[in-house]
């Protein structure tokens, strides 16, 4: 529970009276309550400033509050009279409250929690029934997996949604996030990469259309054919095991026949 203590503010109920029925001034009340966003425990004469910026970006992210029966902002002077005021609040430092309110206008805006898009690629010779390359979109706060492509070698590409639904691999076993330095291991390397990579992987990985690359636009940075511009087949796939329509599927099979032992 909340607690407010003006109790070390010099002077304070001869300088901020009771009003009504409660037990302190509407603005100190106001002041208190607001720690749950300022997120500092106390006013002193050294974090004034901290406040009014921390305050500011209160406002514009819910609007002005209402103090004295009035909509507008706490003024310098109004802190500064409540020196000494102590909550029994979080604290975070600069870093965490930024954090912490980018976290809150994503959600915002989007209605969901700030992600994370992770690419994990492997660096090592591996089997063909296992993904050489996977992509996943985490929540940032807690890690969860919220959805994932997988890019197997014989150019498909699977997806999964929630680690329970999808084409891919079921109860993945890093589904977690827990830091690039816990991805990286011998044969396997795991870097950030932007939203927009992502949301092109997964349309191409939740669609059905042919996987095979008429028209390559790569840059010497590109990892992944599908991180470019490149130009696709619009052909439906062969069937929801393959990566590619009827005639692109019996072209890679005699291009790349080691990428199909079970043809």
């Amino acid at each position: 529970m909340l607690h407010i203590d003006p109790s070390a503010i010099p002077d304070y109920f001869e300088r901020w009276p009771k009003q009504g029925n409660g037990e302190m001034h509407e603005l100190t009340k106001f002041v208190g309550f607001s720690t749950f966003t300022v997120e500092l425990r106390q006013i002193t004469e050294k974090n004034i400033d901290e406040w009014l910026y921390r305050l500011d970006i209160f406002y514009s992210l819910y609007g002005l509050l209402t103090v004295d029966g009035v909509e507008r902002k706490v003024t310098r002077e109004e802190l500064e009279d409540h020196i000494g005021l102590k909550i029994n609040a979080g604290e975070m430092d600069r870093s965490e409250f930024d954090e912490k309110i980018a976290e809150l206008r994503y959600l915002k805006e989007h209605n969901r929690p700030r992600p994370l898009f992770v690419h994990i690629r492997r660096t090592s010779l591996h089997r063909m029934d296992r993904p050489c390359d996977i992509y996943q979109y985490v929540h940032r706060k807690d890690g969860e997996e919220q959805q994932r492509v997988e890019v197997y070698p014989d150019g498909r590409l699977l997806w999964v949604e929630g680690n329970f639904e999808g084409t891919g691999e079921i109860d993945w076993e890093y589904a977690t996030f827990h830091g690039l330095e816990a991805l990286a291991r011998p044969g396997q390397e795991a870097e950030f990469i932007e939203e927009e990579v992502f949301q092109r992987l997964w349309e191409r990985a939740t669609g059905d259309l042919c996987g095979w690359v008429e028209e390559l636009k790569a840059t010497k940075e590109w990892s992944t054919i599908d991180e470019t511009e490149s130009v696709y087949c619009t052909q439906p796939r062969n069937d929801a095991g393959s990566a590619f329509c009827v005639e692109h599927y019996e072209m890679a099979r005699r291009m790349f026949p080691r990428l199909f032992p079970a043809g």
